[in-house]
């Protein structure tokens, strides 16, 4: 063993006597005062002496206890600097911040995401991979939650009823341009009637006949 290897395996070892000394006997960690040790031990224990008095939920430590008091309170002390909520938990608020500062970016068309997993999703809309096939039929699509909504065409299942009439159809976008066509004419002026409409046939068609009935093509 070289002079170098004995200097960094000296320094390490002072670095859990002198500035870490309380040491865990179950696993490597090491803590400045002997409480954080203690606590921490309780891991390894399965110890929750500190428990809440409203719900019952136990903790290891004093401060995990106090953190979760707060839920049953009005207090928010973690404050959003960028706009006006407030948060209990420190967590929540650094889960709340990543709304502004979206860190996950689209390298084609540069859309911004706060999480990956919502930026995975996204990228495949930019891909040829139609990774959700309908086993009932040849269509295909890139999300598990389009192929789902979908199949209802074939299983007969309409999710979306219209609370104004008794139509009801399998995908909520079909339902919100049955309600633009048939139902909000009775609150709208003729000119935003005609806008609702000309939206509608740049969106998907929709057929209205003599009668008043709308046929919205199911997929």
């Amino acid at each position: 063993m070289n002079d170098n290897t004995m200097s960094n395996l000296a320094g390490s070892q002072n670095t859990h006597t002198v500035d870490r000394p309380y040491l865990c006997n179950v696993c490597d960690k090491s803590f400045k005062k002997k409480y954080n040790l203690t606590d921490h031990q309780r891991i390894h224990t399965g110890e929750r002496p500190y428990l809440c008095n409203v719900c019952y939920k136990s903790f290891t430590c004093s401060s995990g206890l106090a953190k979760h008091k707060l839920t049953h309170t009005n207090v928010r002390p973690y404050l959003c600097d960028l706009c006006d909520k407030s948060f209990k938990q420190n967590c929540k608020l650094i889960e709340h911040q990543k709304i502004h500062t979206r860190p996950w970016l689209c390298n084609v068309c540069n859309m911004s995401y706060i999480s990956s997993s919502s930026l995975t999703k996204h990228s495949l809309t930019h891909s040829t991979m139609r990774p959700y096939p309908c086993d009932l039929c040849d269509k295909s699509f890139t999300r598990e939650y389009n192929l789902q909504e979908h199949q209802w065409v074939h299983t007969g299942n309409k999710r979306y009823p219209c609370d104004v009439c008794e139509k009801s159809y399998t995908k909520k976008c079909n339902l919100t341009k049955h309600q633009e066509i048939r139902h909000m004419g009775e609150i709208l002026n003729p000119q935003d009637v005609c806008e609702i409409l000309f939206d509608t046939i740049k969106t998907g068609p929709i057929f209205v006949d003599l009668n008043g009935e709308d046929t919205i093509p199911e997929n």
